[in-house]
């Protein structure tokens, strides 16, 4: 059992408890050392008839038009404290159960970083530190940062994530969901792990899993983890 993809209004961290659920009985969607019910559902989402790809693409405009994300902790920032990225690098928590399981760790952060830095060598490459860390609650890989480089800049205020993404930066990513939010913002993904959206042709890969051999448009993905995957819990009744 883990949180769902649209978890809820604040961190779990902070107490905050979760609106969504997903329960797997194959392995885990974050791991990617076996199975999951989650890659199986993607595998199979070829079956998918129009409708529900209708669905999908439906639910993927409303997240996009909402700016909505796992934790929905701030809405919209102003004008005036948005910033404005062209090349977006996510740090994740020491201790995420989804780095091992993407066959990642801290040195594969240093890499992203690094290969970030020399694919935009004219580029303000900016960091964005994760909520937990900006909370206090946790560590993360990239802040501190690493080594010191006159392009990176760190993003450590609360944000929302579409408030980054809207310039459809390029984004590299170990394993984090807001590298899928990016593919929905139809951003350029770097994956340097294994997440659950990688290895089907959306993205980017610096590693390959050999059980995830198709192509899959970013709707069957969507309905595969979003709506087949995740149980949510109807916040109003």
């Amino acid at each position: 059992m883990e949180d769902g993809f649209l978890r809820s209004v604040g961190l779990g961290v902070e107490g905050t408890a979760p609106l969504s659920l997903v329960v797997d009985e194959v392995g885990i969607y974050y791991d990617a050392r076996q199975p999951s019910q989650l890659e199986n559902l993607i595998l199979d989402s070829h079956h998918y008839p129009p409708e529900t790809l209708q669905r999908a693409n439906r639910c993927i405009q409303a997240i996009k038009q909402y700016r909505l994300s796992k934790y929905n902790q701030v809405s919209q920032a102003s004008s005036a404290e948005k910033p404005t990225p062209h090349v977006l690098v996510i740090d994740q928590t020491q201790g995420d159960a989804s780095v091992v399981g993407a066959c990642a760790d801290a040195n594969t952060f240093t890499q992203m970083l690094r290969v970030a830095i020399e694919s935009h060598p004219h580029e303000t490459i900016w960091v964005k530190v994760h909520p937990d860390v900006m909370a206090g609650k946790k560590k993360g890989f990239l802040y501190p940062l690493p080594f010191e480089h006159p392009n990176v800049r760190i993003l450590s205020e609360r944000c929302n994530p579409w408030d980054l993404l809207d310039a459809q930066p390029v984004v590299y990513t170990v394993s984090s969901l807001m590298g899928f939010e990016a593919l929905m913002a139809n951003c350029e993904v770097h994956c340097f792990g294994l997440p659950f959206y990688a290895g089907w042709g959306l993205t980017h890969d610096q590693q390959i899993c050999e059980r995830r051999n198709q192509t899959r448009t970013l709707e069957q993905v969507f309905a595969a983890a979003y709506i087949d995957y995740a149980r949510y819990v109807d916040p109003i009744i």
